[in-house]
């Protein structure tokens, strides 16, 4: 993950934070926008076959990964 963030003044304010995270086939990147307060994600196949999924969230969502029966799976 990559954050971006500015100084002004004394005080560290966040832009916005980058993440990935690939689990499989499947690949889950986010962005996070401080000015408008919303994240979007998008989840696609490595192989491209599917379509695209884009979702825009309200306030910072952090990506997962989680374990289930031994099975790896990515949430938010």
């Amino acid at each position: 993950m990559t954050h971006i963030y500015e100084i002004n003044g004394d005080c560290p304010c966040y832009e916005g934070l980058e993440e990935k995270a690939m689990v499989g086939a499947l690949k889950i990147e986010g962005h996070y926008d401080a000015k408008k307060n919303v994240t979007t994600i998008n989840t696609k196949l490595k192989d491209g076959e599917d379509e695209e999924k884009e979702e825009t969230l309200l306030g910072l969502v952090i990506l997962k990964l989680v374990t289930s029966g031994g099975v790896i799976n990515a949430a938010y």
